[in-house]
């Protein structure tokens, strides 16, 4: 959190293999094998990002690019609110879209009965 500005910097790493003996493939949410030493985690190339606070909205918002190889570019747009997060992730070569669709995936907070 930058002081007296509201704004949180979102910094991005290199998703760590280590503990699954180098397979991508196997850093997941129900691999209850992978793990993560914090103090060994290295940066990305993804530059440092600021989620702005939108406070009629309560919610936090960004938008970042990053240059890829062969002419291409990655995209994330993503809003975090108190009952959601909306992300868009878009690659991009030569202007055209790879990713097949425009719309922002949408994961909403679905409360337990009685919570």
């Amino acid at each position: 959190l930058r002081p007296g500005d509201g704004d949180v910097v979102l910094e991005s790493y290199i998703v760590p293999t280590d503990s699954v003996g180098g397979k991508v493939e196997d850093v997941r949410n129900d691999n209850e094998e992978y793990r993560v030493d914090c103090l060994n985690l290295k940066w990305s190339n993804f530059p440092a990002t600021a989620y702005v606070y939108n406070a009629t909205e309560g919610s936090f918002s960004l938008k970042g690019s990053c240059k890829l190889p062969n002419g291409m570019l990655f995209t994330l747009d993503e809003t975090i609110s108190g009952d959601s997060l909306r992300v868009l992730e878009a690659i991009e070569m030569n202007g055209r879209n790879l990713t097949g669709y425009t719309t922002p995936l949408i994961y909403e907070r679905i409360r337990a009965a009685g919570a």
